[in-house]
């Protein structure tokens, strides 16, 4: 929100504001030009005016977008949250938030099977400082992640636990399942399986125990 403070060198992406009740989705005025909103998911069904720009009220997303400037890629619906009520925040698979999220930042040159890679933007990332691991990285149109063992700003060089091959220009987010970033904290990944439940019948329960005895005593047979 807008406190009279200018407000710089900010990037806001891949959030969700949901159901903030009386609070606007966004109240926002002073930013400037080094200053972005993008990518990311409002939802508010409570509150008829959710944004404000510069002092002036918007009841839709549209008039937030073309007044601003900002979320060009923005997405105004339901996050479609498991149990958002239980604060349970990750995604349904019907979640319009799913593959919608933005790459971060982008390389800097090229590289072949490397350790080292130059980024236009190494703010967005951490190697956790010596006190935990340090983010895992994935670029666009890739599978295969790593994580950050070193970073330094001045040069923008992450410095990276396993090699990776890059184009120019190539996008770097946050390691992700699917085509894309997910909006939101949690990264949708499928829905889980039950591992207990050896013999795939649905249920946990002593036939599958059986198995796993039999399985131990090499007493198991195909019957």
């Amino acid at each position: 929100s807008n406190h009279g403070a200018v407000i710089s060198n900010n990037k806001f992406m891949n959030n969700i504001i949901s159901d903030v009740g009386g609070g606007y989705e966004i109240d926002a005025a002073n930013l400037t030009s080094a200053t972005a909103f993008d990518y990311n998911l409002y939802y508010n069904s409570v509150r008829t005016n959710k944004w404000r720009w510069n002092g002036i009220n918007y009841t839709a997303f549209s008039g937030w977008k073309t007044a601003s400037g900002q979320d060009a890629h923005g997405v105004n619906s339901d996050p479609l949250f498991v149990n958002g009520g239980a604060r349970d925040f990750h995604l349904q698979n019907t979640s319009p938030a799913v593959n919608a999220g933005g790459f971060l930042t982008s390389t800097v040159g090229s590289g072949t099977n490397s350790t080292t890679i130059v980024v236009a933007d190494p703010y967005w990332f951490t190697d956790g400082y010596g006190l935990d691991a340090g983010d895992a990285i994935q670029l666009a149109g890739q599978t295969a992640s790593a994580v950050i063992t070193a970073i330094n700003y001045v040069s923008g060089t992450l410095t990276l636990s396993s090699p990776l091959t890059w184009a120019n220009g190539q996008g770097v987010a946050f390691a992700y399942s699917g085509s894309a970033p997910d909006i939101g904290v949690y990264e949708y990944a499928g829905a889980a399986s039950n591992s207990a439940d050896v013999n795939n019948d649905g249920f946990v329960n002593i036939q599958d125990i059986q198995i796993v005895v039999k399985v131990i005593t090499g007493t198991l047979t195909n019957s």
